[in-house]
């Protein structure tokens, strides 16, 4: 995973390259699951007080607002929001990266549906 960070920061030249995902893409895109799970309850909270619909906001996020003060709830969602943003540049320049840099198709494929292995890989 370290190897992955290393590489992409262009402190490593070395970098693994494998068909799917690497380790570092499933922890981040675990994490990002997360925060869109936070980000969803968060916004329910901030929408209950406004929206009397009884127990179904409750059970979306109006809860929230029994352990955290609105202001915190509205600042925790803005971070989150802001956290997701800086995810989806990051995402992007790795894309980009891990597509230029093994040649193999991986942003094509996005639109052509082709992904192609070069001869010098092991599988």
């Amino acid at each position: 995973m370290t190897e992955s960070v290393r590489c992409y920061l262009l402190v490593s030249k070395k970098c693994s390259h494998m068909l799917g995902h690497s380790a570092l893409a499933g922890v981040s895109y675990l994490a990002v699951f997360l925060l869109f799970i936070a980000e969803i309850i968060t916004g329910f909270a901030l929408y209950s007080p406004s929206h009397h619909a009884g127990a179904i906001m409750f059970l979306l996020g109006g809860w929230l607002l029994n352990i955290a003060s609105l202001q915190t709830v509205r600042l925790y969602h803005h971070l989150i929001m802001w956290v997701l943003i800086a995810f989806s540049m990051v995402h992007v320049y790795v894309a980009w990266f891990v597509d230029s840099n093994e040649r193999n198709g991986l942003m094509g494929s996005i639109f052509g549906g082709y992904k192609f292995v070069t001869k010098d890989w092991e599988l």
